[in-house]
């Protein structure tokens, strides 16, 4: 029996964000045998990694996101007919306004699903953050046959305003790319760290709310009583904000401790140059990359802020060191005590690394994520 023809929407031309997730989400479903129709903005790196690995793409669809409400006809007239001539069974959106476009376009005849990627999934009032009121309501519509949330998610809040269709799914790390043989050296002695030093790092993108003066200053206080600590920020942002940071390092008197490095195409390398993975945001994607990346590369991670649940799973697994939120001096006082434990024993970091990785496996790697996609497909299909 042929496996159902699945139809990708994604109002993005970007592989950051709801776009890469779509793009991992439609990879693995075409691998699985699956006939996949990948539709987001044309022209951009989205629509490039999409043709880069063999997906059906078409892009005669506008899918705006903001203010071209004239291109909403149009693209619910293309919808309705890609999916009669190709005889979609299963439509998966990643933004309001494709869910919404997919909705008017077939009605309850084929299963919608939505996937919810914003950071509300993870911590806080879903209602403040990532979907307006408009979205919540698209969510209860009886033609939105299911809704998705990363696992890292807190399902309370997204059950009590979409109903009992959610389904949680692993975030899928790829564990065969990001594995623990990997090798960071180069990226070491390129910033001068030598091999006795302990690297901890923050993977994020620069800016406001991502705990950047926390983590510098726990590290200055953990570097009292752990000389060889060294601290790494692996990310972009703003030139302003670089400066921010380095000024900060400076007044604490670290700044021969702390290197930036923007990655571009050696991410995965600038990883492997960590020891201890630290994060205090999830991020816009709500499914704390980044951790579940070192997490896979068995490095041993301290999840502070709203981390929420991955931090608490870290913990009871022994694989991390969780910091439930608190004032700011405490969880400074928190990310030292911690940073300080990790760098004086490499047995310790040893060992959560290795449940790190243990853990990747059982529940957050590509073949889970796969395995649960493809039950979900044959569900709604059937």
């Amino acid at each position: 029996m042929p496996k159902p023809v699945i139809l990708f929407l994604i109002s993005s031309d970007k592989q950051t964000g709801p776009g890469r997730v779509a793009l991992h989400h439609a990879r693995l479903l075409q691998e699985a045998g699956h006939q996949v129709f990948f539709c987001c903005h044309g022209g951009g790196s989205l629509a490039v990694g999409a043709q880069g690995i063999g997906l059906n793409t078409d892009h005669r669809l506008h899918l705006a996101t903001r203010g071209e409400v004239w291109t909403l006809p149009l693209d619910i007239w293309r919808v309705r007919r890609l999916v009669r001539d190709r005889k979609v069974r299963i439509i998966l959106s990643y933004r309001s306004p494709e869910h919404l476009i997919a909705g008017w376009a077939v009605g309850g005849r084929v299963p919608i699903v939505r996937f919810l990627h914003q950071a509300f999934a993870v911590h806080g009032d879903p209602a403040s953050k990532g979907l307006s009121a408009s979205g919540w309501g698209l969510l209860k519509k009886p033609w939105t046959s299911r809704v998705l949330v990363p696992s890292a998610a807190d399902l309370s809040k997204v059950v009590e305003r979409a109903g009992q269709k959610v389904i949680q799914i692993p975030g899928g790390v790829d564990t065969i790319h990001f594995s623990p043989d990997r090798g960071g050296v180069s990226v070491r002695r390129e910033l001068g760290i030598q091999d006795e030093h302990v690297v901890v790092g923050l993977v994020s993108r620069f800016k406001q709310g991502r705990g950047v003066d926390l983590f510098l200053r726990g590290v200055a206080a953990a570097s009292e009583t752990q000389p060889e600590l060294r601290a790494l920020l692996v990310g972009q942002g703003a030139d302003k904000v670089k400066n921010e940071m380095r000024t900060l390092a400076e007044s604490l008197g670290i700044a021969d401790r702390v290197a930036v490095f923007s990655p571009g195409s050696r991410y995965e390398e600038a990883l492997a140059a960590l020891d201890i993975g630290f994060l205090a945001h999830p991020g816009s994607a709500g499914t704390a990359d980044a951790a579940l990346e070192l997490m896979s590369m068995a490095r041993p991670v301290v999840l502070t802020g709203s981390v929420g649940l991955l931090g608490q799973l870290a913990a009871t697994r022994e694989c991390g060191l969780y910091l439930p939120p608190a004032d700011e001096e405490s969880t400074v006082m928190a990310i030292s005590s911690a940073l300080a434990q990790l760098a004086g024993d490499p047995d310790l970091r040893f060992a959560m690394g290795s449940a790190a990785r243990e853990l990747m496996e059982e529940l957050f790697s590509r073949t889970v994520l796969q395995r649960r996609l493809q039950a979900l497909s044959e569900e709604l299909a059937g």
